[in-house]
């Protein structure tokens, strides 16, 4: 008895030392850098001394110690769950910030494509409008030499089988034309029948296309200012929503029927997921470029995809002892390294905004991440917890209050550290 009490002693003045002892002067940095990041994120973390240091000893401990001390233990499991908490909380205020409104996909996909609707038809009346200017002055009745458009009809006639747009723009044209010859309004006319056509079919929609660009050739420089400027707005308007790919096929809907090319529940997915940088680039412009309403459909992008990280990295069966699903950080570095890659994170939510994320990637490492092998090591306060257990199928537990003194000293050392 007289031998084991110095040694119990010893191991609880062990563990009075200080919270970055036995840690190199070289890791201290790393250490307060790893403490500062997790309590400056937007849901401030407290983390505990073994996620702080990395030590592996001080993991075992605060992984072993609930196990086989549940009531003294209790503490660091409500704290670890805290954290886990905190977590997540940082995810609703990550989406609270981005001003989103809205909830769920097809909510953001109502809200985006009613923004990218309005923008497109606003920007289709000025173009109509300033046609109507350029005719009323008369700048339209210029007549323009069509033959290379009639020849180019002319030569599809196999094609024309599978896109009966070609046949209808040929006899419309030949109808019209004098001499091979076309006024501008009646080839803008013509244009008209061919948009209105291009949507029943993929090869319409391809040949529609072919078609207008011809029409826009044999227009160049002619007509007076007027038509000069509605031509630009018209020009202007094919840059923005129908070149792009990733915004027409927002706005077109399926060959041959009334429904959308992309449903609204797809719209975010097709919008943010799916598509290259330059494809996210060209839907946050026009979006941006779309006033009031535009803006907001950007903001609610942004927060789907906060919610969209947040839902891959729950997916789990995990709870804490809150019910909270427990982050997990692999599925959390998987998402983030996917949206990453080409650039997509700091477009969508600017180099500041994209920062913190990565902040609460690294803490949720540090959180959820234990090193390996930490709840199987053992460092010196489990080697006492196991030590003294053993005491006791020795003949000094059986010594009389012997086995009673060294739990309560287990406890207390255990408890002290905790």
């Amino acid at each position: 008895k007289q031998t084991i009490q110095p040694s119990i002693a010893n191991l609880l003045r062990q563990k009075e030392t200080s919270a970055l002892s036995g840690v190199g002067s070289a890791e201290v940095p790393e250490v307060a850098q790893r403490v500062q990041l997790a309590e400056n994120l937007r849901v401030p973390i407290k983390l505990s001394k073994g996620q702080a240091t990395r030590e592996l000893g001080q993991q075992a401990f605060e992984a072993e110690t609930p196990k086989n001390y549940p009531d003294v233990g209790k503490p660091l499991v409500q704290a670890q769950a805290a954290r886990n908490e905190g977590i997540l909380q940082n995810f609703d205020a990550f989406v609270d910030a981005t001003g989103k409104e809205s909830y769920g996909l097809r909510a953001t996909g109502k809200i985006v494509d009613e923004a990218l609707v309005n923008a497109s038809n606003k920007a289709k009346k000025e173009i109509n409008d300033a046609y109507k200017l350029a005719r009323d002055a008369g700048e339209t009745a210029e007549l323009v030499d069509v033959t290379p458009v009639q020849k180019f009809l002319s030569g599809l006639e196999a094609e024309s089988i599978n896109a009966p747009i070609i046949k209808s723009a040929e006899v419309k044209l030949n109808s019209l034309a004098k001499n091979g010859k076309v006024s501008i309004n009646d080839l803008e006319e013509i244009r008209k029948m061919v948009n209105r056509l291009s949507g029943d079919t993929k090869s319409n929609m391809e040949y529609g296309r072919q078609i207008n660009q011809l029409i826009d050739s044999t227009t160049e420089n002619v007509g007076g200012q007027l038509y000069k400027d509605a031509r630009a707005l018209r020009a202007k308007y094919a840059r923005e929503f129908e070149n792009v790919g990733v915004v027409d096929k927002l706005l077109s809907k399926k060959p041959g029927t009334s429904d959308r090319s992309v449903a609204l529940e797809d719209v975010f997915a097709h919008s943010i997921l799916n598509g290259s940088l330059d494809d996210v680039r060209a839907i946050g412009r026009t979006l941006k470029k779309a006033g009031p309403e535009g803006e907001q459909a950007w903001k609610e992008l942004q927060g789907q995809t906060i919610e969209h990280i947040k839902d891959q990295v729950t997916r789990s069966i995990d709870r804490d002892v809150y019910g909270n699903p427990v982050v997990s950080p692999a599925k959390f570095e998987r998402v983030i390294r996917e949206l990453d890659q080409d650039g997509k994170l700091d477009y969508v939510f600017g180099k500041k905004g994209a920062q913190e994320i990565r902040d609460l990637l690294e803490t949720t490492i540090a959180v959820n991440a234990p090193l390996k092998g930490a709840a199987n090591y053992s460092n010196t306060a489990s080697a006492l917890i196991r030590a003294l257990d053993r005491i006791g199928g020795t003949p000094l537990g059986k010594i009389p209050g012997f086995g009673a003194v060294s739990e309560y000293a287990t406890k207390q050392a255990v408890k002290k550290q905790v």
